[in-house]
This record gives structure tokens, C-alpha cells and sequence, in this order.
């Protein structure tokens, strides 16, 4: 937790060291661990009781609209990979959500440790490609699409879980799930669209084919 949060807090390095003792198999391979799943981070420094994570990051090299979309996109993947599995009976893709979602993570983590900064240096926020007053909506954002990652890395591991019998069982919902997915999809384009031209009438339209999508899902909840 202390790791995650110098990284989102923006600092430069971390630096572990055992007083009394040296470190642990399992406190390395946590520490190993962290660190992969950090853009940027790196073990620079290591022996028996000291390790040295240093971020090379530039906070300048990372366009925060552009991190949303990389988001966006990884979501859209997701959708793809869980429609081929229950449409096309691929079962083999349900793993890989799993290795998408981390990715989503990894970015997820980047964009809010910009928008912290981004809160404390105005001159920044322009850079990254965002208004400071806008800080609270993109970390609003990037929450969200984080939400529904774990969302579908979940729905993933439980399909995944399933034999064969029962995963045979959705063909009946094939149908209903190749076209939710699909209108989810469209939705996410959209999204990027708007975030990269700030448009609001795109913005608004979107809002509209949401009550469409919820409208649909309420209709085979119904069923």
C-alpha cells in the first residue's frame, strides 16, 4: 500500500530497508511484483536488507485524455474477448481478460498518479492535455472504467471456472450477449470521441444510447 501510494502521490523513488534482519523471500517477491505492475517503475538498488524502486516517469509524456483512451480501448478488448467466448464458444480468451485487466490497472494507476499532480501544478494540467478544474471528473472517469474492468475480469474468471456443460447452456443467450456487447462497444467509441474532441453534443448522444442500453438490459432482466 505504501508503494502504491508514493507512486500515485508522484514521488521519484522508494527505498525499503530492514533495520534488523534482512528481507524476505516473500517481501522481495511482493516488492518484484509491485514494481512490474507499475508503469515506469524499476529496481535500481538491491542487497540482503535494502531495496531501491525508482519511477522513471515523465509526467509531460503522458497525455491524460490519451491514458483514458488507452483505458477505453482495453475495455473494448474485453467486451471482444468475452463475446467470442460465449458467441463463439473461444473459452480461451476468458484467461486473457485476465491479463487485459492488468494492463488496465497498470494504466489506471498512471492516469491517477497525473491527475494528483496535475491538482498541485497547473502549468501540468495544460501540458497533459487537461484544466486543473477538470481533475475531479477525469479521476471520475478513469474510476469507472476501472470499475467495469474488474467487472468483466470477474465475469471472465467465473465463465472460466465453468465446465464445458454448463458454458454450452449460454448458446440460448449468444444472441443477447453478441448485441449487448456490440452496443457497449459503439458506446466506448463514442466515449473516446468525446473525450479527445471535448464534444458535447457527442457527449449528450452517448448519455441517450446509455438509457437505450439500460433499457435493453432491463427488458431480458425482465425475461
Amino acid at each position: 500500500r505504501m508503494l502504491y501510494a508514493a507512486y500515485v502521490l508522484g514521488f521519484d523513488n522508494v527505498i525499503v530497508n530492514v533495520t534488523d534482519g534482512y528481507l524476505t523471500e516473500p517481501q522481495l517477491k511482493t516488492l518484484r511484483k509491485m514494481a512490474r505492475s507499475l508503469i515506469g517503475a524499476e529496481i535500481v538498488e538491491q542487497n540482503p536488507n535494502k531495496l531501491t524502486i525508482q519511477f522513471f516517469v515523465d509526467p509531460t509524456k503522458y497525455s491524460v485524455p490519451r491514458l483514458i483512451g488507452r483505458m477505453c480501448n482495453l475495455i473494448k478488448s474485453m467486451l471482444q474477448h468475452l463475446m467470442l467466448g460465449i458467441v463463439e464458444k473461444q473459452y480461451h480468451f476468458f484467461p486473457e481478460i485476465l491479463e487485459l485487466e492488468a494492463e488496465l490497472d497498470r494504466v489506471y494507476t498512471l492516469s491517477v498518479r497525473q491527475l494528483v499532480l496535475a491538482s498541485q501544478d497547473t502549468s501540468l494540467a495544460k501540458s497533459i492535455g487537461i484544466t486543473p478544474s477538470l481533475v475531479t471528473a477525469y479521476r471520475s472517469i478513469a474510476k469507472s472504467l476501472e470499475d467495469a474492468g474488474d467487472a468483466l475480469s470477474t465475469a471472465a474468471l467465473e465463465l472460466n471456472n465453468l465446465d464445458k456443460e454448463r458454458l454450452s447452456r449460454l448458446e440460448k443467450a449468444s444472441e443477447y450477449f453478441k448485441e449487448a456487447s456490440e452496443m457497449l462497444i459503439t458506446i466506448m467509441d463514442r466515449l473516446m470521441r468525446t473525450l479527445m474532441d471535448k464534444n458535447l453534443i457527442l457527449a449528450n448522444r452517448i448519455l441517450d444510447a446509455l438509457k437505450e442500453y439500460e433499457s435493453y438490459i432491463k427488458k431480458y432482466h425482465m425475461l
